[in-house]
């Protein structure tokens, strides 16, 4: 049996990914775990703890074939838990991931929060708090994975949607040092591959060897 483990973007809920699970054969063990929810000690977000409370879930399941699939936020998390717990039982996919976020881009992110707060909050649910969600930000704008990326050795697939232009930018970047991994562009999709074109990101889910 494969467990596959679905981490969603910051933007997004767990519910994101109905009709990638939809897409996805019976026998697949999967596994919703709330990118936003599992990082917070109090009320500051870490990544640390994010791949801590993910590896606690895996270690609740059976040994056996395990994929990781974090989008954005979700693959952030998914690549410090592949640096802080490597394994050769787990293998990762990571969507719409870049390694060190351009800061300019953060930048403009936080201040569209900060002052749109009122206007985002139900895209975000209302069980967000808007400085739990800085507090998120701040941790991504934070770390830098550009000099780990040759220690990522179990990331198997870099997703990105082809009109996702920052990201496509950075996973040719990154594709070159991730040793064992491929990537693959989905066309018709942006940022939010899952939304835009789960069946597509399925199907990359179940190829993966």
């Amino acid at each position: 049996m494969k467990t596959i483990y679905l981490l969603q973007g910051l933007g997004q809920t767990t519910q994101d990914w109905n009709e990638v699970i939809n897409h996805l054969p019976p026998d697949y063990n999967v596994r919703l775990i709330d990118s936003f929810q599992i990082g917070f000690v109090n009320e500051s977000y870490s990544l640390e703890q994010a791949a801590h409370v993910l590896e606690k879930e895996i270690e609740k399941d059976e040994e056996g074939h395990k994929i990781v699939c974090g989008l954005s936020l979700g693959a952030v998390i998914a690549a410090q838990h592949a640096l802080m717990y490597p394994s050769k039982e787990v293998k990762y996919i990571l969507s719409s991931f870049h390694p060190s976020p351009p800061k300019a881009i953060m930048a403009l992110q936080t201040l569209v929060f900060t002052i749109f707060w009122r206007l985002i909050r139900s895209e975000l649910g209302v069980d967000k708090d808007k400085q739990q969600v800085l507090s998120v930000l701040k941790s991504v704008k934070e770390r830098d994975f550009s000099q780990d990326l040759l220690h990522l050795q179990q990331v198997r697939l870099l997703l990105v949607g082809e009109k996702d232009a920052i990201h496509v930018k950075a996973a040719k970047f990154i594709g070159q040092r991730f040793p064992n991994s491929e990537i693959k562009i989905i066309q018709n999709a942006g940022h939010e591959i899952n939304e835009d074109q789960p069946i597509a990101l399925a199907n990359e889910i179940i190829n993966l060897d």
